[in-house]
Parts: structure tokens; sequence; C-alpha cells
């Protein structure tokens, strides 16, 4: 029997045994990256007197927790005194009080936000997606720059990443952040004592390839994309993993 279905992350894995559990068997997680080596600059110790870096990564959208992020920026009171608030992506709002940094993947390479997050030597990054998320590759991207992640309770894979691995604290509403935010002197506290605690994040993502050795495994057989232009590959890549998933709900639907 070859049937295998493939998760993403070992929350979708979760999640989706809890309705198919005469599947248990046959799930593996396989993460759409690998990563290699250990970052361990932006570590440094917060003192008393040292303002926050606090950056919101990503769309502009409700569903990734924009609106979040402006009742953080209009509501936290001590905003201006603590904290420095910085805003990574190509969205075009402004909101006064942040500063914008551009990032756009697709035409800087896919290590740009990991890049601009530790040559700004953020602190903590909201991740604040309303809706469960089944990997986030913001998510990564903090980690591999030591940020600190205020996640929502909601969004899936991230608030359970942050959890079991202890990258940061989940919340269930924007009052909650803004009550974290207000006492400073527990946040420099938390941060100092999470550097210390916590293992460096990852120097390098990658594209993770073993997908292709599952096929490979499974069919009995050999996918060659060497021959293929890296973005040709990857389009490969992808297509294959969209196909997997729609076969492994209309499976599930039988």
């Amino acid at each position: 029997n070859r049937l295998v279905f493939v998760a993403p992350s070992a929350y979708v894995k979760n999640q989706w045994v809890k309705y198919y559990p005469q599947y248990s068997e046959k799930v593996v997680v396989i993460a759409h990256q690998k990563f290699e080596g250990q970052y361990v600059g932006n570590r440094n110790s917060l003192s008393y007197a040292s303002k926050i870096r606090i950056g919101y990564v990503g769309s502009q959208t409700k569903p990734k927790g924009w609106e979040i992020w402006k009742d953080i920026l209009s509501k936290l009171p001590n905003a201006k005194e603590d904290y420095d608030f910085f805003y990574f992506g190509n969205g075009l709002e402004e909101i006064e009080g942040m500063n914008k940094v551009y990032v756009e993947i697709h035409r800087q390479g896919k290590d740009a936000m990991i890049q601009a997050l530790r040559d700004k030597q953020i602190d903590v990054v909201l991740l604040g997606s309303v809706c469960g998320e089944t990997y986030s590759y913001t998510l990564y991207e903090a980690h591999a720059a030591n940020c600190f992640v205020l996640a929502m309770k909601s969004s899936g894979n991230i608030a359970y990443t942050v959890q079991h691995e202890n990258w940061g604290r989940v919340f269930n509403s924007s009052e909650e952040i803004i009550s974290f935010l207000y006492d400073k002197k527990s946040v420099v506290e938390l941060l100092n004592e999470w550097n210390q605690e916590v293992a460096p994040g990852t120097m390098l993502c990658r594209d993770n390839d073993d997908i292709l050795m599952l096929f490979e495994h499974i069919c009995n057989g050999a996918i060659d994309t060497g021959h293929l232009h890296p973005n040709i590959a990857s389009n490969v890549i992808r297509c294959l993993l969209s196909r997997i998933y729609y076969w492994a709900r209309e499976s599930g639907n039988k």
C-alpha cells in the first residue's frame, strides 16, 4: 500500500488526524524548508533604558494581523517612549510613528526578510495572523533573526510552534498584547532571560526537496530536476505539493 499523506507541519498532521484517524500511520511531516547552522547575532542584553525594536512582517491585511498591529500602535500608551516600530514588506499604508523597511522576496531573494530583520536588530516580531496557518514562512524568518514572536492563539502552526519550541508568547487578543507591552520592565527582563535560555535561530533556510525523495520511494522511480533552471525546479516541486494535497483531500472525502 503506497498511500501516503504529506503535511507541512506537525500542527497540520495533528489537525488532519483528528478527522481521519484511520490514516494516522500514513501521515508524514515534510516541512517546506530545511534549516542549517545557528545564527548567534541579535542576542544582546537589553537595558531598561533601551528602546525595544518591534516589527510587523508581511502582508498588510486583516487575516495576517494588520488591524491588530494598528491597534497596538494607536492604543499602547508608552509606544513612543519605550518602543521603535518597524514594518517589513511592500505594503503601501503608512502609520505615524512606524518605520517602513521595503522587503520584496521575489525581487530581493528568499533570504531578504531574514536579512532585513537581522540588519535592523529587531527584538520582537508580531505575527498577528488570525487564521490557522499551516506553515508560515514569516515564523521561521523571525526565528532565524532571533526575534521573540508575539502570536495569536488562532494562528495555527504559528501558535503551535511558538508554544512547543518556546519561541515567544501566544495571546488571545490585541488587548492582551497591549497589556503585555505596557509593562516594559517585565518585557526587557523576559527578553533577556529568553535569549539566555533558548537556542539560537537557524543560520540558513533553504527549500526542502525531501518530497522528491518520497516520490522516488513510493513510485520506485526517480524525478530528475537537475537539468532545470532553479526557478523551474522550484515550480515543479510546488506543483507536486499541490497535487499531493489535492489528492489527500479527495481521498479523505471518499
